[in-house]
């Protein structure tokens, strides 16, 4: 395989550089993410935050293959599904001394 360098006046010319026998230097890497987010407000200073977060990811050295055919080898790769619930919950300190009092 005969490898090409990018010359700074924006040429290519060969080069010298010797790859192994079994590397393929076409490389394919493909990224799916989505996030949904909902936010609730119940209090003042207080929240709770559900996320849900999906993503596929998938490297191989198919660098030669179409756009369609990647994405549908992208699809094909296993699916990561994470959920997530944050709640921050805003405590008045001089409410609080008075249920100790009590």
């Amino acid at each position: 395989m005969i490898l090409k360098e990018l010359q700074l006046d924006g040429t290519l010319e060969n080069s010298d550089y010797v790859l192994e026998e079994d590397f393929n230097p076409d490389a394919n890497f493909n990224v799916w993410n989505l996030d949904l987010s909902y936010r609730w407000r119940f209090a003042p200073g207080s929240e709770a935050s559900l996320l849900y977060r999906n993503s596929i990811s998938n490297f191989d050295n198919q660098g030669a293959i179409q756009f369609e055919e990647s994405l549908d080898n992208l699809f094909m790769e296993p699916v990561r599904h994470n959920l997530s619930l944050r709640i921050t919950y805003f405590l008045d300190v001089n409410a609080a001394r008075k249920w100790f009092k009590a």
